[in-house]
């Protein structure tokens, strides 16, 4: 089985060709990535020295069609995960956010269009299409509403894929995670940035009164999530990652200053506008029909990240 995963050195991505090429031993998955940006480049080397025979990398830019057709001519399964995932980035550079998530994604639809080995292409959304909510916990039935460009971008991208499999039969299946967190993470998520701040003895800031509550998923269930869909995922349908509970910001920054025994100062900004108040996500879906439901506890999941910054950790 040959498994293309584009973004596959980012955050997510590093932890999903691990996962795979763990779990399938007759797997190999070939990374496409532009080798900027998020990728982890210590992720990658570590991958290649475990699994030096199963992983390769190509370079390239899912906004270049030739790149990625040259990506996943031979793929079996493609995780389409390369995004630029900055709300706050999307704002400043929308049109950059819009070629990447939107074209990027065209241009993998298009590629996997011309392929005869694809059997599944799951792509990766976000929590962020669901806007502030109408009820809680939001289901894949809930209604979306992006507030910014990068989650308008994320629905279009959706509504680009589900049209090619109705109009193509191409084998779409469509990730919602909600807030994704663990080790690799980098700044400006807000976990790493708490943990990084505290552990050099800065304030952390907080938007607003911090009150703003999340649902928090560790790395590891969300790549167990993804690798299921692979297997059981239903054409044409959306799945939720979450936990089913959500925690405030301020709340976070407090467990993290606990566990590392750290005093926490605070540095209150004025509140974004855009920020939905709560999101916290139903996973019902997801467990019915894959079988999966969140395996770590936020604490748990907060202590295996802290580890790894503290270089204790893979």
């Amino acid at each position: 089985m040959n498994v293309l995963v584009t973004g596959g050195s980012g955050f997510i991505g590093s932890h999903l060709v691990e996962y795979i090429l763990s779990v399938n031993r007759d797997a190999k998955v070939l990374i496409f990535a532009r080798g900027d940006g998020g990728t982890n480049i210590e992720a990658v080397y570590a991958l290649f020295n475990r699994f030096r025979e199963r992983v390769f990398f190509l370079r390239g830019d899912v906004r270049r069609y030739q790149d990625v057709v040259n990506a996943v001519k031979e793929a079996d399964v493609v995780y389409h995960l390369a995004a630029q995932t900055n709300p706050d980035k999307s704002i400043v550079n929308p049109k950059e956010t819009f070629e990447v998530n939107i074209l990027g994604t065209v241009n993998v639809l298009e590629a996997a269009l011309s392929s005869p080995h694809v059997e599944k292409i799951v792509i990766q959304s976000s929590s962020e299409v669901y806007g502030a909510p109408l009820y809680t916990p939001i289901d894949e039935k809930h209604p979306t509403n992006p507030t910014h460009p990068y989650s308008a971008s994320k629905i279009a991208a959706e509504k680009i894929a589900l049209s090619y499999y109705r109009t193509y039969g191409l084998p779409i299946v469509i990730a919602r995670p909600f807030n994704t967190y663990g080790p690799r993470q980098r700044s400006p998520a807000v976990i790493p940035s708490f943990i990084e701040r505290i552990l050099a003895g800065r304030p952390i800031v907080v938007y607003g009164d911090g009150r703003q509550a999340r649902d928090f998923v560790y790395v590891e269930d969300t790549v167990r999530g993804l690798h299921l869909l692979m297997e059981k995922g239903r054409k044409g349908k959306i799945y939720n990652f979450a936990t089913g509970k959500a925690t405030p910001i301020i709340d976070i920054a407090q467990k993290i200053a606990t566990i590392l025994k750290r005093k926490l100062e605070i540095i209150h900004r004025p509140a974004r506008p855009i920020e939905p108040r709560t999101l916290v996500g139903s996973y019902s879906k997801a467990e019915k029909e894959l079988g999966w439901k969140p395996r770590h506890t936020l604490e748990q999941g907060l202590k295996k990240t802290i580890d790894y910054y503290l270089g204790k950790g893979p």
